[in-house]
Formats: C-alpha cells, structure tokens, sequence
C-alpha cells in the first residue's frame, strides 16, 4: 500500500501535466520543420516561432510550479538564440557589405576587416552553442531529479531527448560534425516529444507507476465486544459480567442489550 503523504506529493496539477502536454507536441512539430527546413529554408523562421511557442509552456509550468532547473533551461536558451542570431547577423551583414563595398574600392584593410568579422561571428556561435548545451543540460537534470511526475516509458524517452540535443549543441562548434549535430538535435526533438504521451485520449494524466496502485484506506475492522469471563452459576452479562437476573433483557450495570 502507497503512503499516502507520499502519494498527494506526486500528485501534479493536470494544468501543469497539460503544459508539458503541450511542450511535447510542439516539440514534435520543431523535430519536423527541422527536417523539412533543410529543403526550404525559409520554413526555419517557423520552426522558431514554435521553439518559443514551447518557451511559453515552460514559462506557464514555471508559474505554477517555480523549478531553478526550468528556469535556467528557459533563460540559457533564449540567451543562446539571440547569441546565434546576433553571430549570424555579423557574419553575413558584415561580409555582403564589405563584399559590396570593395567594388568600389579594395584594400587589403578591407580583406582583413572581412576575416576578422567572420572570425567574431564564429566566436558568437561557438559561444552560443555551449550556452545552449547548458539549457539541455538544465532541463535534463529536471527530469531527473523529478521522475516521480512523469510515467517511465514517458521519461526515459525524454532524457535520452535531452542527451542528444545536448550533443548536437556541442557537434555545432565544428564544421565537420555539423550535419550530425542536426541529426542528433532532430532526433532529441522526436524523443522529447513523448511528453505528448503523459496525457490519455481524454485528456486525463496517465500517472507514474507508483501513482498507478490507487490508494485505498485500511479497512477499519469494528471492534466486537469480548465478552467477560463469567463466573460459574447464576445467568451473568457476557459484556461485563455482572450477574444479572434470569428474565432481563438488559445489564442492570453497563446497559447492553442480552
């Protein structure tokens, strides 16, 4: 039998459970326009638009429930998206411009400049690739330290999810293992996506194993008088053994009914 003090602590709010419900669908969705943004670029502007759709949710369960872990997951990865953007904007804002501009006028200043932008731009990806693999890590150890909340089949996808998008972050840093750490960040967004399994058909939480056995109260066993030794002779109460007349049927002395 479940302890019932233990059982109401990993009771979550379904509000909560619908949150992370609804992180894991689009993280589904991400993990798609992630595929298919790599045939149309274009599409990766919405596959951002979901990726802070996702934020909210976590910020919504942050609300209801604070979590040091999901907090620094939300926070290092937005730091890191405006790190990568802010990297991509150097390295392509500033090379079209000196591009354009040297035909108009060349110097080795301007070849040098170029390189150095390009230099800095990759300084601000790397960076914001290590931030990024903070976040995962971050929302890894949530999962970890909170797996009374969350069915088995459910969390073990979703750490698996986490440990991949952790190592896609870092296989970013270097141009050769790039395309795998796509790979291995499309995968996690398929893996974290289970999170749409913590809900059933009726929109009702599908609970933890240890929340699976329904508590149920010990059966309170009513107590049964015991009667009274009765001494030998005479007619006696069985309940409390005063000796009581033959006709009566009640105990002159504690009431009982004979």
């Amino acid at each position: 039998m479940i302890n019932i003090e233990a059982y109401f602590k990993m009771s979550t709010s379904s509000s909560i459970m619908k949150e992370f419900y609804e992180f894991g669908r689009k993280m589904n969705t991400i993990g798609i326009l992630a595929i298919v943004s790599l045939i149309i670029p274009f599409l990766g502007i919405v596959e951002l638009i979901f990726i802070f759709l996702a934020l909210g949710n976590i910020k919504r369960i942050i609300q209801e429930m604070p979590n040091q872990d999901l907090s620094s997951y939300r926070s290092l990865y937005i730091t890191g998206f405006l790190i990568t953007f802010l990297g991509i904007l150097v390295m392509v804002g500033g090379t079209v411009f000196l591009l354009f501009t040297s035909f108009y006028y060349w110097s080795y200043g301007f070849l040098y400049t170029l390189i150095g932008i390009v230099i800095v731009g990759f300084i601000l990806i790397f960076i914001s690739a290590i931030i990024e693999y903070k976040a995962w890590d971050h929302l890894l150890l949530f999962f970890e330290q909170n797996k009374q909340m969350f069915p088995e089949m459910v969390l073990r996808d979703v750490t698996k999810g986490c440990k991949n998008l952790k190592l896609g972050a870092l296989f970013r840093l270097t141009l050769i293992l790039a395309i795998v750490g796509v790979i291995l960040q499309i995968i996690g967004y398929f893996q974290v996506s289970a999170l749409r399994n913590i809900l059933d058909m009726h929109g009702r939480q599908i609970t933890p194993q240890l929340q699976a056995q329904t508590y149920q109260p010990a059966p309170q066993v009513q107590q049964q008088p015991v009667a009274a030794p009765a001494p030998s002779g005479g007619r006696f109460c069985p309940y409390c053994g005063v000796k009581i007349k033959q006709e009566a049927k009640f105990c002159s002395s504690c009431g009982s009914k004979l």
